[in-house]
This record gives structure tokens, C-alpha cells and sequence, in this order.
């Protein structure tokens, strides 16, 4: 994972900026990274980026569980297992390739690993192939993508194309951290300002997050670009949850095929 220190020989606190002594340097306990003790919360020790109010989710929504609930959830997670092992066989060559051209192509790792946030406000480790230079966000932070992004390598251009990138977290499906299908996880930092600038931004972590989802296959970006993109898709999001059904997510994994074969053009509701 990219650090986000701008200089590893003379630490500064990401929260703060101010530079971190040797008496005063303590790690979140969620993503690691280094920050003076003030600047952590003292009960859980994470920094803000990381501290998630999962009390927020408690609040009663009008998307709550239906009667069947728990028996469908079951069928969900196992056919997300079933899935995730027969892709994994035909994956494997695909990403031992990419893995190849990954190394030759650029300096950094070939696996790419970054904290999200996922069901009920859990934070997770994402696994996903190296699409950008290594440390794109050392000097920004984090940042939202754009159409075209000039982080990426091309090899990386090639593989967001068809969303090869993303295959790796088959592996947080079978951890259980994700669903094949269901609302895309963010990063703790734009979750904790997206929750206070999107309305019912929360709602979406209600449902386990998904390799590909509902928002993905009916707008234009399929990474967030800005706060309107990020809107859009929390409707979808909200919409999805309140409809769910196996017969849902099979269409929408039907779809996605097609989308990434650019076989025809999904049509895009607003």
C-alpha cells in the first residue's frame, strides 16, 4: 500500500502535518500509518480517516431487513463462494500474465493493498492488481480518479478497460469482506465526508460491498470523479438494497459481462 507520509526519513503526521518525533510516533491501529498521539483517538487509536460512527448506522432507515432476510443472505454468500472458486481457476493464468508485465513495466508491488470500508462500517483490507505508479497519491492524498487518469501505467489503462484490475478481490469474497455484486467500498477518508455531505450516504453500508453493483452499470464513471457522480450513485446504491433479489444480482453480473465486452451499451439511467 502506498504510503502517505510525504517523506519516510523525517515522518510528518498526516493529520497535523507538523513533523513526528521519536517520543511522540504512534501507528493507527487500523492502517498503520504514523501520527502524533493527540491526533489519534484516545479509546480506539485510529486516526480520523479510520474512525468510523458505526453507532450512525443504527438509526432507523426505510431500508430495513425483509422476512426472508436471513435464509436469502445465506444463499447469496454461498453461491458468492461457489462463483469465486470456478473463476478462480481461469483467473489465475490472467493475473500470473499481468503480474509479469506489472513487474517489467514499472517499479513498485504487483498487488495492490488499500483499507476500505466495509458492511456496517468494518474497515477491510482490498486486494486489487497494480493499476498506477507506485505512491500516485504521495504528494496529493487521497484524490478522485479522472477520465483520463495520468497515475495510471499502460498497462494499467489495459486493465481498468476491462476491469482485470479489480478481479484480485474474488479473494475478499471468499474472505468474506465483499459480495460479488452490491455497493462499491470507498476509502475511510471520503467515507467519513461523504457521510456528511451526501444525504443517506450511510444507507449503502448497510448491504456488503461488491466487485460490481447496481451504480456501475447505469452511469457513465465507473470510478468517482466528483460529488455529483458520488450522489448518483448512492441512489443506485439505496435503490439496489431496497430491491435486492438473487435474480437481481444475476442480471447485474450478466450485465457487467457485457459492459466489460462491450458486446452493446447498457442503457445509462439518471
Amino acid at each position: 500500500m502506498p504510503s502517505l507520509l510525504p517523506d519516510m526519513s523525517v515522518p510528518q503526521c498526516p493529520e497535523c502535518d507538523d513533523i513526528i518525533g521519536m517520543d511522540d510516533e504512534y501507528a493507527c491501529a487500523i492502517c498503520g500509518r504514523l501520527f502524533h498521539q493527540d491526533c489519534l483517538d484516545p479509546d480506539t487509536d485510529t486516526c480520523l480517516d479510520c474512525t468510523f460512527m458505526a453507532d450512525n448506522l443504527d438509526k432507523k432507515t426505510d431500508v430495513g431487513p425483509k422476512k426472508d432476510e436471513g435464509t436469502r443472505l445465506s444463499i447469496k454468500r454461498g453461491l458468492d463462494v461457489v462463483l469465486s472458486c470456478l473463476c478462480i481457476p481461469f483467473l489465475i493464468p490472467i493475473w500470473t500474465v499481468l503480474a509479469l508485465v506489472i513487474k517489467i513495466g514499472s517499479r513498485g508491488p504487483i498487488v495492490f493493498k488499500q483499507i476500505r470500508i466495509g458492511q456496517s462500517g468494518r474497515p477491510f483490507v482490498l486486494y486489487k492488481l497494480r493499476s498506477m505508479v507506485d505512491g500516485a497519491e504521495e504528494n496529493t492524498g487521497p484524490i478522485w480518479a479522472t477520465n483520463p487518469d495520468p497515475r495510471t501505467t499502460p498497462i494499467g489503462r489495459f486493465m481498468r478497460r476491462f476491469g482485470l484490475d479489480e478481479t484480485m478481490q474474488v479473494i475478499n469474497v471468499l474472505r468474506g469482506d465483499m459480495s460479488l455484486v452490491g455497493p462499491r467500498p470507498e476509502r475511510p477518508y471520503f467515507v467519513e465526508r461523504l457521510r456528511n455531505q451526501v444525504p443517506s450516504y450511510e444507507k449503502r453500508l448497510l448491504a456488503r460491498p461488491g466487485i460490481t453493483g447496481w451504480a456501475q452499470i447505469h452511469t457513465d464513471h465507473k470510478y468517482d470523479v466528483s460529488l455529483d457522480d458520488v450522489k448518483t450513485k448512492v441512489c443506485f446504491d439505496i435503490e439496489y438494497i431496497q430491491r435486492w433479489s438473487l435474480w437481481l444480482d444475476t442480471k447485474i453480473l450478466a450485465w457487467t459481462v457485457v459492459a466489460i465486452l462491450q458486446i452493446r451499451c447498457i442503457p445509462k439511467r439518471r
